[in-house]
């Protein structure tokens, strides 16, 4: 450790080991086991509609509905055949996210909808991302402003920039060739939230195993709005960790507060997500992302599902082409679960573990 660095020990709120979390949970918040994510999100969104009044009470209501409609197309989807179930997926992402929109307080079904996502030129393998109107709600939009990373301007992605932001899919893409680069852009990394010794100063640290280096672009790392915010890294126990430049005053009663502050912070880092058997892995996207890396898991599945139904040739000309073809129908089986996971986080406010015992 640097010598004019204190030394930090494990945070604690209420007795409670405090983690970092990507969900807008209260410091120490427990993790809840779900094998039936479906389930567990019903519930909560009943539970807090019957505690609500008003348009509150009917931005829940509506949020319940596009749950169970979302769960409805999942099912479909699990019995269809690609790139079909793309498209049933898709249907059940794109309720997933119109149901964290009304958990967020807004009441969707006024105006007329549209996606916000189009397929772009034929035969070029892109979706565009459309900017904002006032004519009709756009859901991805929308979405994207509720998770954080608000859309700024109409834009273009080709299918394989947009595969190289989610994190799920980052290794096998580069490693059948379809990411170009001599190293990959997903750095993984641990995040450990402090305290002093007299439990009075709260900081942070974001590491990186030496090793992963290697492998990793890790010089993009420590640059824009990282290296506003923390100092300069250091190696210890074979890691290289970046201390959070300022402290913050801690006190019993403002700990909520101060934490979900450091959550906000950290919104601007470009971290992404996967969850395993062993609850959530973090990593840092030094592929300088625009949106948070669930917009692009719909952007993937927008695009396939649309080809499947209007362009029927690009699935055989883009998606079957080399070895794009292995690489989405992974994607297909396995994104829209971590979406499914992820979201049932955002939209209960809770962090939502797979059990051991449940079978995948």
């Amino acid at each position: 450790m640097s010598r004019s660095l204190e030394a930090g020990i494990q945070a604690q709120y209420k007795y409670q080991t405090v983690h970092y979390s990507q969900f807008n949970t209260p410091p120490a918040a427990p993790l809840i086991l779900v094998s039936r994510p479906w389930a567990f999100m019903r519930g909560e969104l009943e539970r807090k509609m019957r505690a609500s009044r008003g348009d509150r009470r009917k931005s829940w209501q509506a949020a319940l509905e596009y749950s169970m409609l979302a769960e409805q197309f999942y099912d479909a989807a699990s019995r269809a055949k690609f790139p079909v179930n793309a498209t049933l997926y898709y249907y059940g992402m794109l309720n997933l996210a119109k149901t964290l929109i009304c958990a967020r307080g807004k009441l969707l079904g006024g105006n007329q909808e549209q996606h916000g996502l189009i397929l772009g030129e034929p035969g070029k393998g892109k979706v565009e991302v459309l900017g904002r109107s006032t004519a009709v709600t756009s859901i991805f939009y929308e979405f994207a402003r509720s998770i954080g990373t608000p859309v700024t301007r109409r834009q273009s992605f080709d299918l394989v920039e947009v595969i190289s932001h989610i994190p799920e899919m980052h290794e096998l893409a580069f490693h059948s060739g379809v990411l170009s680069g001599s190293k990959r852009a997903f750095l993984p990394i641990t995040i450990d939230v402090l305290v002093s010794k007299n439990r009075q100063w709260l900081f942070s640290e974001m590491r990186y195993q030496k090793k992963h280096e290697v492998r990793v672009a890790h010089n993009r790392f420590y640059s824009g709005s990282r290296k506003r915010y923390f100092r300069a890294g250091f190696e210890r126990d074979g890691c290289v960790v970046f201390r959070s430049k300022f402290r913050k005053r801690i006190s019993k009663d403002n700990w909520p507060r101060i934490y979900a502050n450091l959550r906000r912070e950290y919104e601007d880092f470009n971290l992404a997500s996967i969850l395993t058997r062993d609850g959530y892995r973090y990593y840092c996207d030094l592929g300088a992302p625009g949106f948070h890396h669930l917009c692009y898991s719909i952007m993937l599945c927008f695009y396939v599902g649309a080809v499947a139904r209007y362009r029927p040739s690009e699935v055989a000309t883009v998606l079957a082409r080399g070895p794009n073809h292995a690489v989405v129908q992974e994607a297909i089986e396995n994104v829209p679960i971590q979406f499914l996971y992820q979201m049932t986080g955002h939209i209960t406010d809770s962090v939502c573990v797979i059990p051991y015992s449940s079978i995948a």
